[in-house]
């Protein structure tokens, strides 16, 4: 089995083990604790990695433009995961923010009503993920697909302990994000991988005979 293969595996179990009621412990997994934290330094790197990749692939519209929005999309993610900087900064939450917040914080996906449509945002991205591999055939992205496919099966989990009235899982869903964001990290690293070596025609300075046209060469 290849290393790939065992860290999925790896993943999906430890993804199944946090869809069981809460055990992760209170002080892992509280605000501005180590998940957390984790957590965004894994989107706030991300979102540098990809935005110099969308730089670097620019002879290559099509994942120059993907890459770009990979790096935004990181960027609000990460501001979302620290609130905006609220604690550190010992900003007051806007009233706006406060009726409908479930947590009183300055982001947007503690409230009421985009907390569920923020979720549903993580599935697209973790779908997204596995479907550039085994759709769209981007061999590129593997190393990130172990990730989104544990994603997956953390809320795959959670669905059925629902259904089995198991309890709740709010303390380990924050480590099910840090998988996520692990993964989109990995996503962004190699997306910068493609755009190493490239001239301005979108050749590869290592591989003259190699030209782009809307895709990004397939590393070892």
């Amino acid at each position: 089995m290849s290393g790939l293969r065992w860290l999925t595996v790896g993943l999906v179990a430890l993804a199944f083990a946090l869809a069981a009621p809460e055990w992760v412990p209170h002080e892992l997994s509280r605000e501005d604790g180590p998940i957390e934290t984790a957590t965004f330094v894994c989107f706030a790197v991300g979102a540098v990695v990809a935005l110099v990749a969308a730089a670097r692939l620019r002879p290559v519209r099509r994942m120059a433009l993907g890459a770009g929005v990979l790096g935004s999309m990181l960027f609000v993610a990460a501001g979302e995961e620290v609130s905006w900087g609220q604690r550190l900064f010992g900003i007051r939450t806007p009233d706006a923010f406060v009726d409908g917040s479930r947590q009183d914080e300055l982001n947007l996906h503690n409230l009421d009503w985009l907390q569920d449509k923020a979720i549903l945002a993580q599935l697209a991205v973790a779908i997204g993920g596995v479907l550039l591999l085994h759709l769209f055939r981007q061999r590129w992205a593997a190393p990130a697909v172990p990730f989104f496919v544990a994603y997956l099966a953390y809320r795959m989990g959670r669905v059925g302990a629902v259904i089995a009235d198991l309890g709740v899982a709010d303390r380990n869903s924050e480590a099910s994000e840090l998988i996520l964001a692990m993964g989109l990290l990995v996503l962004a690293v190699q997306c910068l991988r493609q755009g190493t070596g490239l001239d301005d025609t979108g050749s590869n300075r290592t591989a003259p005979a190699v030209r782009l046209t809307g895709t990004a060469p397939i590393s070892p």
